[in-house]
């Protein structure tokens, strides 16, 4: 009977420690009676842990397990389940891996044992150790249950802090098979802050004020997102930490970039990434979701390509998709990917941006995460439209704002919609393109991330000449406030991408000296990223000037 609360595989020197008999008798009666005699048990085979030999049986059918374990009583069954995890446990503590690999085997045992605190441990170091092999569902499994046993016990300091270790460990695999704006991870990220804030001190208030952060940027909360981020960072230069200090400055730079802050967020992406250690911080990509290093690399490319540097783009661009191809996290070459794609898209790179939405959706198939779906779909179907497959761009594209929405993700629809807008007017459906970018607007307003706004106004600038050519002073008015914002933002690059529209339309007006006298200097301006479309449309403009 010890032997079926094992389970249908057991193993004789755990029957004999549970039991506290002796091993040779336990063996003598397995080989003997029960498997010769009684055809019960069938001898699997002997095993080494931690130097001392294991002998390994199973019942000949689960129906024998099952009847046996029945015949267990309620006031029997528990302490058996107690012998048997303690014998297990002490089988295993002195191994290579000590109790990891029968984790859930040891949380099950104390759970039915009536032992929540030893069964909540053992849950926690199975959810963390099936997200360290990206089992994600698995993960999410077992650190729900030992948030379903923590419930039932009374509300201490003691279980407030287990709870805290099991909310901030569940956010990972949560987002990896869902994504950070997922209704289950904001409950995690809010009662994770909530706990840390009471009972977790100091030192573990900074991660969970970063993991609210990135929660409310993802949901497009980017005023929230910022405070929770500055707390954290002034929270961190206190405490000192290397670790603190990187993770609040790459969320300090993340959510920067959102209202368009360029400089500032670059600032504290560089200071994230000198403070970076991949043999001591790529623990936190299973602690967080995703690579420090390659999230701060990730905003680092918008940055960098806006503020006119779009060789150094596409120099970290290739250093995060390295770095991320070494660690090998799924989830983290998910975001690489990602952003990589977006990066070949702002330079009109259709070939690359399409090789990259092939890995983005392969890697959907392969790990089944969401996001690396919506990414694929999304610049898959820009890719499309680049090639002049506008109609069947639109369907897909449509199609992947839909995912993206469905997974709870609220960001970067503005330039989402951008992008839309402007396929709209390539198939010349002028009417749906200015309406998708009104759509852009009103977002815009709503969240304040406007570091797409510049190119929102050149963009409908363009569609009004296009569907109007009458419009031409409400169509210039948009490229000024477009070269205005750029420029506010220092955003070079999307000043240079307003000023060639406008210099074109005075072009077209016969205005040639002003168009070169605007032009001129936006160009002049730039030292590296002469072989991109928006340079090279630049300069062929400058010179037809004359």
């Amino acid at each position: 009977r010890y032997a079926s609360v094992e389970g249908e595989a057991f193993t004789a020197e755990v029957i004999a420690q549970a039991k506290g008999v002796d091993e040779r008798s336990v063996l003598a009666s397995l080989s003997g009676g029960l498997e010769r005699k009684h055809n019960l048990v069938r001898a699997q085979g002997i095993e080494r842990v931690a130097g001392q030999r294991i002998s390994r049986y199973r019942f000949r059918h689960i129906l024998f397990q099952r009847y046996l374990y029945s015949t267990l009583d309620r006031v029997e069954r528990p302490h058996v389940h107690g012998h048997v995890g303690d014998a297990l446990e002490a089988l295993h503590s002195e191994g290579a891996d000590g109790t990891a690999n029968i984790a859930p085997s040891l949380a099950l045992h104390y759970e039915l044992a009536g032992m929540p605190e030893k069964a909540v441990a053992y849950y926690q170091q199975a959810g963390e150790r099936a997200v360290r092999m990206s089992a994600n569902a698995e993960a999410i499994e077992h650190l729900r249950s030992g948030l379903r046993l923590l419930s039932s016990l009374p509300d201490t300091p003691q279980r407030a802090q287990m709870e805290l270790h099991l909310q901030m460990a569940v956010v990972a695999p949560i987002v990896a098979t869902a994504s950070w704006g997922s209704e289950e991870a904001g409950r995690a990220y809010a009662r994770a802050l909530q706990l840390s804030e009471a009972v977790g001190g100091a030192r573990q208030v900074p991660l969970a004020l970063c993991m609210s952060a990135g929660y409310h940027m993802v949901r497009a909360n980017h005023r929230a997102a910022l405070a929770l981020a500055e707390r954290a960072l002034d929270l961190a230069a206190r405490l000192e930490g290397p670790t603190h200090l990187l993770l609040a400055n790459y969320h300090m730079g993340a959510a920067l970039t959102f209202p368009g802050d360029f400089k500032r967020s670059q600032h504290h992406l560089e200071q994230a990434l000198a403070l970076y250690e991949p043999e001591s911080h790529h623990a936190l990509a299973f602690a967080v979701g995703q690579d420090p290093a390659v999230v701060a690399m990730s905003f680092s490319l918008y940055c960098l390509h806006f503020l006119g540097h779009p060789d150094q783009a596409v120099g970290r661009c290739d250093e995060m998709l390295a770095l991320a191809q070494r660690l090998d996290h799924p989830f983290t070459t998910m975001f690489a990917l990602t952003f990589a794609g977006r990066l070949r898209r702002w330079r009109r790179e259709a070939g690359q941006a399409h090789r990259l939405a092939e890995a983005s959706l392969k890697l959907f198939e392969d790990q089944g995460i969401a996001l690396a779906e919506t990414s694929g779909l999304i610049e898959g179907a820009w890719v499309l439209s680049a090639r002049g497959r506008h109609e069947e761009g639109i369907t897909q594209f449509r199609r992947g704002l839909e995912a993206w929405s469905a997974t709870g993700m609220a960001n970067h629809l503005p330039e989402f919609l951008s992008v839309l807008a402007e396929m709209y007017g390539k198939a010349g459906q002028c009417d749906n393109a200015l309406r998708t970018l009104d759509e852009a607007f009103a977002e815009m307003g709503g969240t304040g991330e406007r570091y797409y706004e510049a190119e929102l106004n050149r963009l409908r600038g363009e569609l009004l000449l296009k569907a109007d050519g009458s419009d031409e002073r409400e169509a210039e008015t948009c490229f000024l406030l477009a070269i205005g914002v750029a420029r506010r933002q220092s955003a070079k690059m999307l000043e240079l991408r307003a000023a060639t529209s406008l210099a074109r339309r005075w072009q077209s007006q016969g205005r040639w000296p002003e168009a070169s006298a605007l032009l001129q200097p936006v160009y002049a301006w730039f030292t590296e990223g002469f072989d991109t479309a928006d340079l090279k449309e630049a300069k062929a403009l400058l010179d037809a000037l004359g």
